[in-house]
């Protein structure tokens, strides 16, 4: 009786330890889904790089990737010629899809920036 018991309980401490292992498995195996369209009035825009995910729009504007569970980042739309509102989204140890992440890109006027066009006024007057 007594190994029985021995037996019972070793069985039951291993079917309690795959299952805690498994759970914690899935955990950490599972992922979520971060995606959106980037737009430039009603078009979509191709080609932008969404720095943080590695991810390319598609020729449509949209874009969709796959991250672990618990992501966290910065995610940064950049494409020359272009801003984009909002800059940046920011997330912190996600643990459900994000989807509709959407950014509007605005053509962006290289002499009219703040950094070209401080240059231009602070331009020495020719003598």
């Amino acid at each position: 009786m007594k190994y029985l018991l021995q037996t019972n309980c070793a069985i039951l401490l291993f079917i309690l330890a795959v299952f805690i292992n498994t759970e914690g498995k899935e955990q950490l195996d599972s992922t979520i889904t971060i995606s959106g369209n980037i737009t430039a009035g009603t078009a979509g825009l191709a080609d932008v790089n969404m720095t943080g995910l590695d991810v390319l729009t598609d020729s449509n504007g949209f874009y969709s990737v796959t991250v672990t569970s618990g992501f966290s980042g910065i995610i940064l739309p950049t494409k020359y010629g272009y801003t984009f509102d909002p800059n940046s989204i920011s997330y912190t140890n996600i643990t459900s899809d994000q989807i509709n992440q959407d950014y509007n890109a605005l053509p962006s006027d290289d002499f009219n920036d703040n950094r070209r066009s401080s240059m231009w006024r602070h331009r020495p007057t020719p003598r």
